[in-house]
């Protein structure tokens, strides 16, 4: 998949996820012209001992999307009058967001998914 320059932006801000959030490690993810697939594990406690961070507070997915769809929208909006990206209809993501809790022996099958997503993707729509 060829990102496109808002493709790129999004990719940057999924990025720069796990300085926002102590915490959180990033993992697989695939940006798709509609939606995007992010593999996102919130660390156990005590894997969480930075200085300077609570090692009992840890990351609320919610707040995790909340931000990083905050700072994607605020960015395109700013390309939007900068660049001249397309404008969008009330809001650039949906409200809400489908989420999975994984146990180990099911992420290697979801990392395949996020791999073959593009492939699929020009399948579906050919």
């Amino acid at each position: 998949m060829i990102l496109s320059d808002a493709g790129k932006m999004v990719e940057k801000w999924y990025l720069k996820i796990e300085n926002k959030f102590p915490g959180v490690k990033c993992h697989d993810f695939v940006i798709m012209p509609n939606h995007y697939h992010f593999l996102i594990e919130i660390l156990p406690y005590h894997s969480c001992l930075i200085v300077g961070v609570d090692p009992r507070v840890r990351p609320n997915l919610s707040k995790i999307i909340q931000w990083f769809k905050t700072m994607t929208s605020n960015e395109y909006i700013c390309m939007v009058n900068e660049k001249g990206w397309r404008r969008f209809n009330n809001r650039l993501w949906q409200k809400s967001f489908d989420d999975r809790i994984m146990r180990g022996y099911e992420i290697d099958r979801y990392k395949i998914y996020i791999e073959n997503n593009p492939k699929n993707w020009k399948e579906k729509w050919r």
